[in-house]
């Protein structure tokens, strides 16, 4: 579960985040968005959470490892 900068709440079951897994999608955990794969989360938190290019690789890394 996220808090949104508009104040709403994004909840997602684990069923629904298996789903999204098995079809390439990897999970941001700071926003709880999902994105294709482990270049798409990268380029998220690049530019969506400003993380320098090696950290944005690492946390992707590590969601689509864990």
């Amino acid at each position: 579960r996220r808090v949104q900068p508009d104040g709403s709440v994004r909840l997602t079951t684990r069923a629904h985040m298996c789903r999204l897994r098995a079809v390439g999608l990897a999970h941001c955990t700071a926003c709880g968005g999902f994105f294709a794969g482990m270049r798409g989360l990268r380029n998220h938190w690049a530019f969506k959470h400003g993380r320098p290019y090696e950290a944005a690789r690492a946390s992707a890394e590590a969601a689509c490892t864990a």
